[in-house]
């Protein structure tokens, strides 16, 4: 699946104060795939003797606007939206909209699971560049340690050397 990186890709994104409508970029030509696919299974399956092409069951204006909008929910929604009067309404339309609807639902899992490794991934980040500034801490602590007890260690027999370098 391509990457969507503008806001409308998106369609849970806010853009003023309307949710976007729209199936866009790969989902939308996802969805488009499947109704199809879907038309001409069901051309073949249900006018298996006919001398129609699948193009009457889903023409391409009915087609691309089903695959196109996400508001879809109802029946009605697909009579009010469509651009043209579709036939076969009643008797598809309920199994047009199940089938957008998963194909929704799976966009929207893709797009959760995206969002989560993304997180995880700065999650990830973020504890690494924690314990890489700890360990540099600790590194720092260390080394005063020992700079700091090279300094105050006086070490037996070696009590001249110490005075020496002091004079």
């Amino acid at each position: 699946m391509g990457d969507n990186t503008d806001p409308e890709s998106d369609p849970e994104t806010q853009l003023g104060m309307q949710k976007v409508s729209r199936h866009v970029q790969q989902h939308l030509q996802d969805v488009r795939a499947a109704l199809v696919s879907w038309c001409l299974k069901t051309a073949t399956h249900d006018f298996p003797f006919s001398s129609f092409t699948s193009a009457v069951i889903l023409s391409d204006p009915i087609l691309t606007s089903i695959a196109s909008n996400r508001c879809l929910a109802s029946i009605h929604d697909l009579a009010t939206l469509l651009p043209v009067k579709w036939v076969f309404l009643e008797r598809y339309g309920d199994e047009i909209l199940t089938l957008v609807r998963r194909m929704d639902d799976k966009d929207r899992e893709r797009r959760e699971t995206k969002k989560l490794a993304e997180q995880e991934a700065k999650h990830f980040e973020f504890e690494h560049r924690a314990a890489e500034k700890a360990a540099g801490i600790e590194k720092n602590r260390c080394s005063r340690l020992v700079h700091h007890a090279k300094e105050n260690c006086i070490i037996p027999g070696m009590d001249w050397y110490v005075f020496e370098e002091a004079a």
